[in-house]
């Protein structure tokens, strides 16, 4: 049972794609004033952030709603919690990272808080695209023996993550991979020796 999550064929509908950073205006500039955001505290404009980031975000999850992934925006982290209530094969976390916790909604969230989100018999994939997971990581193995938590130990920039999960979800769609496989493939491919660092 446990070996088929990981090993079964896994579509695109299989999937659910959680953002914990702001993607309007709105909540771009309340944020920046109330100091709730790490992330959107090094940008001074909003057209500087959409640039950064919220273009091809945008672009990423156009792509992914067609495809039929769970995608939520801007998430908190209930809303983390809620995404554990459907059978997912994989639930992609894609947020901000610094030493006190990873960006949501709600500001940063330490480590021990979001493990304990996670149901621990939980039988799936959470795939970690923040910078430097390794703490969080940890904990999880300890304590989810179940969950099989994937993550790249790559710094680089939104604009880099969005193709690579393009490139992912396309793989997905196009072929027959289990989510990991797939994600070994795309990985493969993108830190190739010419791929350039951040």
């Amino acid at each position: 049972m446990i070996a088929s999550v990981y090993e079964v064929v896994t579509k695109p509908s299989d999937c659910a794609f959680v953002s914990g950073l702001p993607v309007t205006k709105e909540d771009f500039y309340r944020v920046r004033e109330t100091k709730q955001s790490d992330y959107t505290s090094r940008f001074w404009h909003w057209p500087e952030y959409c640039d950064e980031f919220v273009d091809d975000y945008q672009s990423l999850k156009d792509q992914l709603l067609q495809q039929n992934v769970k995608v939520l925006d801007y998430a908190s982290i209930d809303d983390f919690r809620g995404v554990w209530d459907r059978d997912y094969h994989a639930v992609v976390l894609f947020s901000h990272w610094n030493e006190r916790g990873i960006e949501y909604r709600d500001g940063l969230v330490e480590c021990e808080t979001i493990a304990a989100t996670i149901p621990q018999e939980i039988i799936a994939i959470l795939d970690l695209c923040v910078c430097h997971p390794q703490a969080l990581v940890r904990l999880l193995n300890a304590s989810h023996s179940k969950l099989l938590t994937k993550a790249i130990w790559k710094s680089a920039d939104p604009k880099y993550w969005c193709m690579f999960y393009k490139a992912l979800f396309l793989l997905l769609q196009n072929q027959e991979f289990s989510y990991p496989d797939a994600l070994d493939e795309i990985t493969n491919a993108f830190l190739s020796p010419s791929t350039p660092e951040e």
